[in-house]
């Protein structure tokens, strides 16, 4: 009766309004308290109230009752198979979805979950366990591509898009993760494990292909193109200009040893000659001429 309420109420839009109305009580005490509210309020199944609730109260189960359920052999496996018999069902997961866009539209939910997401993965058995799930989870067959598939749908809205690109971004402009990600790819194992995997990736002519024909995509796109080709000619303005350089170093260097050498100037303690500038560009001149 309660659930039925919830998903209508939740369809209609309607705002769900949770309140602890008492907190830090012994089992026994809750239970008292829950037939104390149910009689003050009254019960809709017997026509004298306002409440959902079927019972007069007081015959939930604690904690320590909870535990021992869920500790018995194949009680864990049995409330999984159920839930995601429940999960499956369509209207369910359109109530989940829905429920889950009315939390997230609070920036102070997203802040509370992120916050007590990164505090657990702070414990490295939890992080070893989330690291195996989720490697687990990929694993499974058609689980890869059922979420590939999903991602590419989602990112088909021009605004999820635009959500994921800001994001990616503020992540990337992060100083933080920009030094995590140096120190990463600094370490030399790293570099060979990445560089044997792309390598072994890209052995694969179905992979190739795939590639080749996302940058062919890509490469398609006005706009990109048009980063690309200024990317490049910053880069090869830049080396342009320290060839330039280098190629001027040298010149002046092997100049140097030549008047040295004509002069009979030596210093072999520096490896190379203290010189009369003006003298110098004289004879340069000279040279030229």
């Amino acid at each position: 009766m309660w659930y039925t309420f919830l998903r209508k109420s939740l369809s209609e839009g309607r705002e769900i309004v949770v309140k602890i109305l008492a907190d830090g009580l012994t089992s026994e005490q809750a239970k008292n308290v829950e037939i104390d509210l149910i009689a003050q309020h009254g019960r809709r199944a017997i026509g004298g109230g306002t409440l959902m609730n079927i019972s007069a109260g007081g015959d939930g189960i604690d904690s320590e009752v909870a535990k021992e359920i869920h500790s018995r052999p194949g009680m864990k496996e049995k409330i999984g198979r159920a839930i995601s018999a429940a999960a499956a069902r369509p209207e369910v997961k359109q109530l989940r979805i829905r429920s889950l866009k009315q939390a997230y539209a609070n920036p102070e939910v997203i802040r509370r979950v992120s916050d007590a997401v990164r505090n657990a993965l702070q414990n490295p058995e939890v992080k070893e366990r989330h690291s195996t799930g989720v490697h687990n989870s990929w694993a499974k067959p058609g689980e890869r591509e059922k979420r590939i598939e999903a991602i590419l749908q989602a990112n088909q809205n021009p605004e999820v898009r635009a959500r994921h690109v800001a994001a990616n971004r503020k992540t990337h402009a992060d100083p933080t993760v920009q030094a995590k990600r140096a120190a990463v790819f600094a370490d030399p194992l790293f570099r060979e494990r990445h560089a044997a995997a792309t390598k072994s990736a890209m052995a694969s002519p179905e992979i190739k292909e795939k590639v080749a024909a996302g940058l062919l995509k890509a490469w398609s796109h006005p706009e990109l193109r048009k980063k690309a080709k200024d990317s490049a000619s910053v880069r090869f303005s830049v080396q342009a200009e320290r060839d330039r350089v280098a190629t001027k170093t040298k010149l002046a260097a092997a100049s140097r040893k030549a008047y040295c050498a004509e002069k009979g100037i030596t210093n072999p303690g520096k490896g190379y000659c203290h010189i009369d500038r003006e003298d110098f560009k004289r004879w340069l001149v000279g040279k030229k001429k």
